[in-house]
């Protein structure tokens, strides 16, 4: 036996010590001719690691079957392609459903991408397209929608919990703060429905602190504000109005 060639008992131990969880090569060992070429065998290996996962899905922690030389050659490998301009990092892939905050009307859609383009601007420089669509409950395109890759975190986010929180925090802002008479302070609590900001909170100075409140805020011609509940350790769900918000009567 020449010495590039090896047994099937040996092709099959060297599979199995650097791939012992991909049983397609395995597989595909035992369908070769008796002898194996190391090399062959080896640049298989390596061929069929290049697609494969180092580490286990959804942590950072390698394979019990991966060696540091493994996880070396990987690394390196990216930081070629890297440098290449070859491994590009995107918020997001074909297919994904990502929601746009309309800001003038104030309200989140889902929107599906069905295209990513890729710009060079020729001085190294890359421009990222998105293009995506808003279906109504018939499936049906309602409207279209392009956007590049600043618009991520700013009016496009990933999930509907980021988005419905940048729209709280947006009306946040955009509220007219008033100031309660006669209260003291008890201190900031986040707050769910204002984005989860910590926002001052109050209580009345002739009472016991069971509730404290935000101050109070006008939203579309009402004063409003929010109350927890300091023996159940929550914010009420519910809205509290005062009234009709008139100039004169606040300082």
């Amino acid at each position: 036996m020449d010495d590039d060639l090896i047994s099937r008992e040996k092709a099959l131990e060297v599979v199995k010590r650097h791939m012992c969880d991909s049983a397609n090569i395995e597989q595909g060992i035992l369908e070769l001719p008796t002898a194996y070429s190391i090399a062959k065998v080896v640049k298989q290996i390596n061929e069929e690691r290049g697609m494969e996962r180092l580490t286990n899905a959804g942590t950072k922690e390698a394979k019990a079957s991966i060696t540091i030389r493994e996880v070396t050659n990987k690394l390196a490998e990216y930081e070629d392609l890297e440098e290449q301009g070859l491994l590009l990092r995107l918020p997001c892939k074909v297919g994904v459903r990502v929601y746009y905050y309309h800001e003038e009307i104030e309200e989140v859609f889902p929107i599906e991408i069905s295209t990513i383009h890729i710009s060079d601007m020729g001085n190294g420089e890359k421009v990222f397209q998105f293009d995506g669509a808003f279906y109504n409950s018939d499936g049906d395109v309602e409207f279209d929608y392009e956007f590049d890759l600043e618009e991520f975190g700013e009016t496009i986010f990933l999930t509907m919990e980021e988005a419905e929180k940048e729209l709280k925090n947006r009306k946040c802002e955009e509220m007219q703060w008033l100031t309660w008479k006669n209260v003291k302070e008890w201190g900031e609590i986040q707050c769910p429905m204002l984005g989860d900001k910590c926002v001052m909170t109050y209580y009345r100075e002739d009472e016991p602190c069971y509730y404290s409140y935000t101050a109070p805020f006008v939203q579309d011609g009402e004063i409003y504000y929010y109350r927890f509940d300091h023996d159940e350790g929550c914010w009420d769900e519910s809205t509290y109005c005062i009234g009709e918000y008139r100039e004169g009567d606040w300082g």
